[in-house]
């Protein structure tokens, strides 16, 4: 989405996207346990290594009847598991802290789904917004799926070639002239 959109490239790899994950166990019919959070996880594969690890140190933790800390942890992408960065004594310390550089933005609101800055033309700020999106990607996979017949696959193979700015799908449907019939031979060409 924040490549359709334009705001990044999400490269994770080059360190323009990072996750951060909270983890907590519990048996089923149970509230959760204690959660801990893993800060910047730079891959998707060790998100996955990431939460694993925690999971099982969690288990090991109540096992052996020790309470997990609520704390803030890293993931070492080399030995695959957390590692703890600061300790966090209450639910409060994971609150959001206003930031004085960032102004409060007040939108009047006109409508149900339409909030306004500027009425002089009748269409709301965050209309004006939305007209301007481009398709997301599970639109054009739905759109192009139904009008053309083709996959969901091969649909996203096109929105793979994207490089951000629609390249793949404005080809095929070129290729296509919007023409629902030639869909499929010109998805498998």
């Amino acid at each position: 989405m924040l490549r359709r959109l334009g705001s990044c490239e999400a490269d994770m790899e080059n360190g323009q996207l990072r996750i951060d994950v909270n983890v907590s166990v519990h048996k089923s019919n149970t509230p959760f346990n204690t959660r801990c959070e893993i800060k910047n996880i730079n891959s998707v594969r060790f998100l996955q290594q990431a939460i694993e690890s925690e999971r099982r140190r969690h288990i090991r933790h109540y096992e052996n009847s020790e309470e997990v800390k609520q704390e803030t942890r890293q993931f070492d992408e080399v030995k695959g598991e957390t590692y703890s960065l600061r300790s966090k004594e209450e639910a409060e310390d994971y609150r959001y802290m206003p930031d004085s550089n960032l102004p409060a933005m007040v939108f009047e609101q006109v409508s149900y789904f339409s909030l306004s800055c500027d009425k002089a033309d009748g269409q709301g700020y965050l209309e004006k917004v939305k007209d301007n999106l481009p398709e997301m990607p599970w639109n054009t996979v739905k759109r192009l799926t139904e009008v053309y017949g083709v996959s969901k696959k091969d649909v996203e193979t096109l929105l793979g070639l994207d490089e951000f700015d629609g390249a793949g799908v404005r080809y095929f449907e070129d290729v296509t002239a919007g023409e629902p019939k030639l869909g499929k031979r010109a998805i498998n060409w």
